[in-house]
Order: structure tokens, then sequence, then C-alpha cells
């Protein structure tokens, strides 16, 4: 991993993943990595933090913030936990979401994001067939219907960039940002902006560090942001500081810790989900992050194991991982 100081400049060496085969290196991502202080400035960074990219689901503790100041009274901090998820749908996942929709007192056909099957492979052999409330991306839909009933506006087009709910979405993410060049939709059909891998980093800081309750909920309940097999939920259960993280679509990962006045954004740029995990656990560590967490337990993120017949013939691996 070749990172630079912010006073050198410029884009330098990505992030290398190796996928490790029975001693061949089979497969290769790259991915862009920056950290950022409290000012918005970079202070590290790996390949080019000027790269532009969706904020996607790490976006969601943004949105969780915004749905609370439109109206939306949280029952408790679970429900703000799951807001902010891209849940596994666990039982405890679906308990909380489903918490949302009752205390709104809408239902599940409420929801319109796409109906699919849990993330989790495991989960979903057990789930039957695709559902709304299934969808990772739930809970954050549960808290736009609860937002808007709490302020009077309709649900039926909650997802509508037109709507006054997406439109104050958007407009906080420009004010966090300082910028954003685009918006598309979402996989879950909700609006997201697109921005340098830089100021998604400086808006996710900026936005955890204003919304302390988003914040405390993060941290009180990681297994609901993510849950089983996620390194969002290891990384969140086993580091005694207040670091945050939240994973999105495309191999995007945010983290911010306002104690240490450090926030930072990570991107595969071919999309891929498999150098993101042990890329962040790289990039933590070289922030000091990870401090006081169990390696065992973040081992297994770190170089996750390449299988062959159910059995691990390899890893995957972050090239000269080193400070």
């Amino acid at each position: 991993m070749h990172y630079h100081d912010a006073a050198v400049g410029g884009p330098t060496d990505p992030i290398v993943a190796d996928v490790v085969r029975d001693g061949v290196v089979e497969s290769v991502h790259l991915l862009d990595a920056v950290v950022v202080d409290a000012a918005g400035s970079v202070i590290d960074s790996a390949g080019d933090p000027e790269r532009v990219a969706y904020f996607r689901s790490s976006l969601k503790p943004v949105q969780a913030a915004v749905c609370i100041e439109q109206g939306w009274e949280p029952r408790d901090d679970a429900q703000i936990a799951i807001a902010c998820a891209s849940h596994n749908a666990e039982p405890a996942h679906l308990e909380a979401v489903r918490s949302i929709l009752d205390s709104a007192g809408v239902g599940e056909d409420a929801l319109r994001c796409p109906p699919a099957l849990p993330l989790l492979a495991s989960v979903a052999a057990r789930a039957g067939k695709p559902a709304r409330i299934l969808r990772d991306c739930s809970g954050k839909h549960a808290a736009f219907l609860a937002a808007c009933i709490a302020s009077g506006r309709p649900i039926e087009t909650y997802l509508d960039p037109a709507h006054p709910l997406q439109i104050a979405i958007i407009e906080r993410v420009r004010e966090l940002a300082g910028e954003i060049v685009a918006v598309g939709v979402d996989g879950c059909g909700a609006p997201t902006p697109a921005t340098t891998l830089a100021r998604i980093a400086t808006a996710f800081g900026r936005g955890i560090a204003r919304t302390p309750r988003v914040h405390y909920a993060m941290r009180r309940h990681p297994f609901l942001v993510a849950g089983s097999e996620r390194v969002d939920t290891a990384v969140m259960e086993q580091t005694p500081s207040d670091l945050v993280l939240k994973g999105g679509a495309e191999g995007l990962m945010c983290f911010a810790s306002p104690a240490a006045g450090v926030a930072g954004a990570i991107k595969a740029r071919d999309g891929g989900a498999r150098g993101v995990a042990p890329a962040t656990i790289a990039v933590l560590a070289r922030a000091g992050l990870t401090a006081g967490a169990n390696p065992a337990t973040l081992a297994r993120f770190a170089e996750p194991p390449v299988l062959g017949g159910g059995e691990p013939r390899g890893s995957v691996r972050i090239r000269g991982a080193s400070r």
C-alpha cells in the first residue's frame, strides 16, 4: 500500500488487493483511499482522492439525521441504527424495521424499495421469495416514511427527487461536502449524489460529528448497522473508540472518528466488494483507529480466505500493507 502525504499532491499508487489461490494471483483489485481532517483537508491518500463516486448507502447516517430534523421521532436508538443500515435481514434487523413502520402506522406495503433477498447467503437461503422488507435498505425507507408522515408530506412519492424530503437531503449533502457533481438513483430507488472521494469522506465525517444522536446509535447498535460477517459491524464491535463505519454499493466504505478528528473513504475501482474489507482494515490500522481491537477477530477481514471445495486455498491480501 503506497500512501503519500497530502503535501505531495496528486494521484499516486492505489491500494492493491491480490486474490491468491494455491499460490497464484488469480485476480487483482485496485482501490482508492483518502483520509481527511475535520476541516476536509486531505492528510493521507492512496490512488486518486479526486475520483468521483456516488455516496450510495454510506449516505444513510446523513439521511437518517435529516429524517429526524424533518419530524421523525425515533422510539429508541435501535430505530436510528436500522435507518443507517445496509442490513442482512436477520431477525433483529427485521424487528427494528417493523418497529419504525408500526410507530408510523404503516405496513410493509408502503415501502417503495424493490423486493430483494437478504445480503447474507445463509439468511437468503431461508427467506423464501424476495420482499421489500428484506432489502438491505428497508430501514432507511421506513425512516423516510416516518418522516413524511410526521411532516404531513405525501408518502407515495417519497423517492421522487422533487419530494421535499429528498430535496432537504441533497441540500444537506451539498452543505457538508461543499460540492456535488451529479445526482443519480441508488439501487433502492432513492436519489444519491456524487462527488469526489475526498468530499465524500469530508461529508461523512462532518455528518457524523454534527449529529451525535446518530453517531451514538450506530456505536450502541453496530450489529443493526450491518450484521453477521460484515466488516462494518465487526470493527465497531471491536474498537473501544468512537469510530463508525458505513459501507455502500460498488465497493465503497466510509469511516469517521470525531474524537480523532479524521474521516475517510475507500472505493474499489471495479466496484467489487472483495478487496474492500482488507483495504479498510489496512487504512484504519495506518490511521491508528484500530487500537485496542482484538487482532484475531479482525484478521478474517484483514485477509479474507479464498475457498476451494469449501476449504481455504488462499486469501485476499493487501500488497505491501505497511506504514
